[in-house]
């Protein structure tokens, strides 16, 4: 905002992950215009957009126009922005829906930006939306008008452990750590969470009784962005089981190879399904394994699709225990490998790595005749020489010394392919016992995941 140029700025990211708000807060001061798209005909958006302008500019006469065309809204924008002193932010929000059907809006945005707007330093345009796969496909990449017209895009990513700390002040990190493993860093999710109730108690509210906030939002999770929405929830749900390969993936789902590459390609456009390949592999090997990786979609295809009839039909909804039996501490086990990964930046900071991490990754491979099986949960390859091989534990209590024998292993297991010095870390909520201390293994706690690091502060 605060640059001597023009400036067209790309907003995206997943439903509810908060691009909205953050327009909203940084515009509050600067008088912007503001509109939100919608799923009406393009005529009322225009009325719409003309009746808002008319507010804005205290200009009554705007809202009696009638135009039909986009180009037409646009330019009395143009004539409205033309005199205004200083810099004026314009936000177009859920972009998408004023682009739908055959709309030229696109097109004729370019010919504002290229004639009336590049060159005269005085206007801020940002384009929003959370149809991620659209804003992709449709505004940033080759094929559209606006490609190389962009000054900058931020694709909003779910908040990491210390930006989200501040939604359970006075609850315990571990509490915390649950909410986020359950529903992850998405802001909507977490403002669900009542600081003076327990995280179980608000799950017994929000996903186990039927007016529930998180019992129905998978439909807007997957429905709204989504063609074929129950082909992507069957093939959510086959990965909630847990990681598998293509193959395996393509056998349950009955689909070949270019089907599944069709829906997993949009899955990993929104963020909610990964690939990896074990660390050292090239790009083209063939050992992939597909991971769910939305935690929602993780929590609610385990607990709660399976309970779905039960919980619509109980008005005073289910208690946690009942619904979660003694699988929690499983599930939350799981979830504690993906917690880390999600903010390997505040442990490299913890480690003091931060600026010589060169790849993150996991590691693994089956067992056969001539070596046993190995899971790496996190592999830290760094450009000093050293490649720091991550446990990851969920536990409430301090890991003992036989994790020295599992750590041992695993780096024993690990193929080194750039002949580092192998590091073990033990990232476990509790900490660990002195006997594991004593043997050289850096214990890392939750209380470090949680911390702002000095990349967080920049």
């Amino acid at each position: 905002y605060s640059s001597a140029r023009s400036e067209l700025l790309v907003v995206y990211g997943r439903r509810r992950i908060g691009q909205t708000g953050l327009l909203r807060r940084f515009a509050a001061d600067k008088h912007p215009f503001f509109f939100t798209g919608s799923r009406e005909p393009a005529q009322g958006q225009i009325q719409r957009l003309l009746g808002g302008l008319a507010q804005w500019a205290d200009d009554p006469l705007l809202s009696r126009l009638r135009l039909t065309r986009w180009s037409e809204a646009l330019d009395a924008i143009v004539r409205v922005v033309r005199d205004r002193p200083g810099k004026t932010v314009i936000v177009l929000d859920e972009f998408q829906w004023m682009c739908a059907g055959r709309s030229t809006l696109l097109s004729d945005l370019q010919r504002l930006w290229d004639f009336e707007w590049r060159d005269n330093g005085r206007l801020a345009l940002v384009l929003c939306g959370s149809a991620v796969s659209f804003m992709v496909g449709e505004v940033l990449s080759r094929k559209s008008p606006l490609f190389g017209r962009r000054t900058a895009s931020i694709h909003l990513q779910p908040l990491r452990a210390a930006d989200a700390r501040g939604f359970f002040e006075g609850r315990s990190l571990f509490e915390a750590a649950e909410a986020l493993i359950t529903v992850g860093g998405v802001p909507a999710y977490l403002e669900r969470f009542d600081p003076s109730r327990s995280v179980r108690a608000t799950l017994d509210d929000e996903a186990f009784s039927p007016d529930g906030y998180l019992v129905d939002e998978i439909d807007f999770a997957l429905g709204e962005q989504l063609r074929q929405k129950e082909r992507y929830h069957q093939l959510c749900g086959e990965l909630a089981v847990g990681a598998c390969s293509m193959a395996d993936l393509s056998r349950r789902m009955g689909l070949n190879k270019g089907q599944l590459d069709f829906y997993l390609s949009r899955l990993q456009v929104l963020g909610f399904v990964e690939k990896h390949r074990p660390m050292g592999k090239s790009a083209r090997s063939k050992t992939v394994l597909l991971r769910l990786s939305d935690e929602y979609l993780r929590f609610y295809f385990q607990y709660v699709e399976p309970n779905l009839d039960r919980i619509r039909i109980r008005r005073g909804g289910y208690a946690f225990d009942r619904m979660t039996g003694d699988s929690w501490n499983t599930f939350l086990g799981l979830g504690f490998e993906a917690f880390v990964r999600r903010n390997v930046d505040a442990l490299a900071d913890t480690l003091g790595i931060t600026d010589v991490v060169a790849r993150t990754g996991s590691y693994w491979h089956r067992r056969t005749r001539v070596r046993e099986g190995v899971q790496i949960d996190l592999v830290v390859e760094r450009s000093d020489g050293v490649t720091n091989i991550i446990e990851c534990k969920w536990s409430r209590s301090p890991v003992g010394r036989r994790l020295i024998d599992e750590l041992t292993r695993k780096c024993h297991a690990y193929p080194n392919p750039r002949s580092h010095t192998l590091e073990p870390i033990l990232v476990s909520a509790a900490g660990a016992s002195q006997a594991v201390v004593d043997a050289g293994v850096r214990v890392v706690t939750l209380e470090a995941l949680f911390r702002e690091g000095e990349r967080s502060k920049t």
